[in-house]
């Protein structure tokens, strides 16, 4: 059964450097995490999710159900998880709202952001499961899958009533990743992955206005590559590609500044 555990570390970090396994920390091996707390997220079994994300208490849990469903966000409360865990009681009690997705669309991540006197949870589309009727294949990939891409915005600064702030917004086929951020004068945005794999894959969004958000402009690698570098030189590796996989957003030497995780490219720094 699938299910949300909590954990605490009591190991150093230099211990997973002292595996023989090149430096990898081998599969099965327990550097002094302890279980502490667990919730079945509502009884789903047999399912796999895509990412966490804790704030306030509570934790943000994204799903890909198998089959494709619309299982969407569960919402689980981190100390209930844990009070009934270590009392042994009901392991299965701590998920306080379950957010529906779309049909036929996964929540591939999550984030909550604090927009003024809002906490915004902010969930990434991908269509999976059902293709596209009689749609054609293309370059030899199997036809599109129906669902819904873009991302949706949740008022959740009451998580057990999470309330729509704004649904499907944008008109990327996916977006995979996203991370917020709110700048000196007190605006707030986001910078997105979206699933083009058309070198132009890196978006930024104005949240401020959560009900109301406003795509600021798309990049992505030909803005960045100099010319004249042969794009099939950089494609290497067993999954070749260059794509935005992940993108995180920190204040350097006093620098808002986005690191785009670039599959086959390395990273950039916007």
């Amino acid at each position: 059964m699938a299910a949300l555990t909590v954990g605490l570390s009591a190991a150093t970090v230099g211990l997973a450097h002292e595996s023989p396994n090149e430096g990898h920390i081998p599969k099965d091996v327990n550097y002094g995490f302890e279980v502490i707390g667990r919730d079945t997220l509502a009884g789903v079994t047999d399912g796999n999710y895509t990412d966490v994300w804790s704030h306030n208490g509570f934790a943000y849990v994204g799903t890909f159900q198998e089959p494709c469903s619309d299982a969407g966000v569960f919402v689980v409360d981190i100390d209930a998880a844990i009070s009934q865990f270590r009392n042994g009681g009901n392991i299965s009690g701590a998920t306080v709202a379950d957010i529906k997705s779309a049909p036929n669309t996964r929540i591939n991540d999550v984030k909550v952001h604090t927009v003024g006197d809002v906490d915004v949870l902010i969930a990434t589309q991908e269509p999976c499961g059902m293709q596209i009727p009689a749609a054609p294949q293309s370059d030899g990939n199997p036809p599109g899958q129906v669902g819904q891409g873009g991302i949706s915005l949740y008022d959740v600064t009451d998580p057990t009533k999470p309330k729509a702030l704004k649904k499907n917004f944008l008109e990327f086929e996916g977006v995979h990743n996203t991370f917020p951020w709110t700048d000196a004068e007190g605006n707030s945005y986001l910078v997105g992955t979206a699933d083009t794999f058309d070198f132009f894959d890196t978006f930024f969004v104005d949240i401020t206005k959560p009900q109301s958000p406003k795509l600021l402009t798309i990049t992505g690698a030909l803005d960045w590559i100099p010319q004249g570098v042969n794009l099939d030189q950089l494609e290497t590796g067993s999954s070749a590609g260059i794509f935005n996989h992940d993108v995180w957003v920190e204040e350097i030497d006093g620098v808002q500044t986005a690191v785009v995780s670039y599959w086959d490219l390395g990273f950039v720094t916007l």
